[in-house]
């Protein structure tokens, strides 16, 4: 990996309906993984592998994007954890 790259980890919390042709296109908006919290405490469900190291690192923070390509918006699973990789673009 290109030492120039920050990685991220997100889920993908909100996938809109798509709206009419006068505004096409769905809302998908990402947040940070984050621990649970049950009875006062704060735990990582099994099977979480390198979510506490990210959170970690961005325990806060949105993305928020407008997807006007509905074949790019069904790769999207509501819950499903991302790696967001930032490369600085020429």
């Amino acid at each position: 990996m290109n030492t120039s790259v920050v990685r991220a980890k997100f889920k993908c919390t909100f996938i809109s309906k798509p709206l009419p042709d006068e505004y096409p296109g769905t809302l998908v908006k990402f947040n940070p993984v984050m621990p649970e919290y049950k009875d006062g405490m704060t735990y990582w469900p099994e099977g979480s592998g390198d979510n506490a190291s990210f959170w970690e690192a961005t325990p806060s923070g949105e993305l928020q994007m407008w997807v006007k390509n509905q074949q790019a918006v069904a790769r999207f699973v509501e819950g499903q954890a991302y790696y967001i990789d930032f490369t600085p673009a020429n």
